[in-house]
Protein backbone atom coordinates (compact mmCIF):
# COMPACT_ATOMS: atom_id res chain seq x y z
CA UNK A 1 0.00 0.00 0.00
CA UNK A 2 1.49 3.57 -0.55
CA UNK A 3 2.40 5.91 2.05
CA UNK A 4 -1.01 7.56 2.83
CA UNK A 5 -0.58 11.96 3.22
CA UNK A 6 -0.53 11.62 7.30
CA UNK A 7 2.76 9.16 7.21
CA UNK A 8 4.64 11.39 4.28
CA UNK A 9 4.18 14.49 6.09
CA UNK A 10 5.18 13.11 9.49
CA UNK A 11 7.98 11.79 7.61
CA UNK A 12 8.87 14.65 6.24
CA UNK A 13 8.98 16.89 8.79
CA UNK A 14 10.58 15.02 10.98
CA UNK A 15 13.63 14.02 8.74
CA UNK A 16 15.52 15.99 6.35
CA UNK A 17 13.54 19.27 6.77
CA UNK A 18 14.21 19.13 10.89
CA UNK A 19 17.63 18.56 9.93
CA UNK A 20 17.68 21.76 7.50
CA UNK A 21 15.33 24.13 9.18
CA UNK A 22 16.08 22.38 12.68
CA UNK A 23 13.02 21.83 15.42
CA UNK A 24 10.05 23.06 14.38
CA UNK A 25 8.98 24.75 17.60
CA UNK A 26 12.53 26.77 17.27
CA UNK A 27 12.24 27.55 13.26
CA UNK A 28 8.56 28.33 13.87
CA UNK A 29 9.20 30.59 16.95
CA UNK A 30 11.76 32.56 14.41
CA UNK A 31 8.92 33.13 11.74
CA UNK A 32 6.34 34.36 14.24
CA UNK A 33 8.85 36.96 15.36
CA UNK A 34 9.24 38.07 11.68
CA UNK A 35 5.75 37.84 11.12
CA UNK A 36 4.45 39.91 14.10
CA UNK A 37 7.01 42.42 13.21
CA UNK A 38 5.68 42.68 10.18
CA UNK A 39 1.90 42.69 10.77
CA UNK A 40 2.76 45.54 13.54
CA UNK A 41 4.05 48.00 11.04
CA UNK A 42 1.30 47.12 8.46
CA UNK A 43 -1.41 47.12 10.83
CA UNK A 44 -0.37 49.83 12.52
CA UNK A 45 -1.18 48.05 16.03
CA UNK A 46 1.29 45.51 17.85
CA UNK A 47 0.13 41.54 16.35
CA UNK A 48 1.74 38.62 18.25
CA UNK A 49 1.80 35.52 17.13
CA UNK A 50 3.10 32.34 18.45
CA UNK A 51 4.67 29.21 17.10
CA UNK A 52 1.64 27.29 17.24
CA UNK A 53 -0.17 30.22 14.67
CA UNK A 54 2.44 29.86 12.34
CA UNK A 55 1.62 25.72 12.04
CA UNK A 56 -2.19 27.20 11.77
CA UNK A 57 -1.44 29.98 9.26
CA UNK A 58 0.58 27.86 6.87
CA UNK A 59 -1.80 25.43 6.75
CA UNK A 60 -4.63 27.65 5.29
CA UNK A 61 -1.85 28.82 2.76
CA UNK A 62 -1.74 25.15 1.68
CA UNK A 63 -5.90 25.13 2.25
CA UNK A 64 -6.04 27.87 -0.31
CA UNK A 65 -3.99 26.17 -2.83
CA UNK A 66 -5.48 23.05 -2.44
CA UNK A 67 -9.32 25.00 -3.27
CA UNK A 68 -7.28 25.70 -6.84
CA UNK A 69 -6.01 22.51 -7.13
CA UNK A 70 -7.99 19.54 -5.53
CA UNK A 71 -5.84 16.79 -6.22
CA UNK A 72 -2.27 18.15 -5.62
CA UNK A 73 -0.54 15.44 -3.60
CA UNK A 74 2.42 17.94 -2.24
CA UNK A 75 -0.53 20.43 -0.52
CA UNK A 76 -2.20 17.02 1.28
CA UNK A 77 1.09 16.23 2.67
CA UNK A 78 2.71 19.19 3.53
CA UNK A 79 -0.84 20.01 5.33
CA UNK A 80 -0.21 16.92 7.49
CA UNK A 81 3.52 17.71 7.94
CA UNK A 82 2.19 21.28 9.57
CA UNK A 83 0.05 19.69 11.96
CA UNK A 84 2.64 17.37 13.19
CA UNK A 85 4.73 20.25 14.52
CA UNK A 86 1.80 22.03 15.84
CA UNK A 87 1.59 19.08 17.33
CA UNK A 88 5.04 18.65 18.65
CA UNK A 89 4.91 22.69 19.52
CA UNK A 90 1.90 21.45 21.83
CA UNK A 91 3.47 18.81 23.33
CA UNK A 92 6.74 20.65 24.15
CA UNK A 93 4.98 23.15 25.81
CA UNK A 94 7.05 25.80 23.35
CA UNK A 95 4.33 28.57 22.39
Amino acid sequence: MPEGYIEEGTRVVRGNREGVYGRPDQNFRTIAAMWSAWLSVRCRHEITLDAADVGHLMILMKEARIANSPLHRDSHVDIAGYLDCVDTIHQLGTE
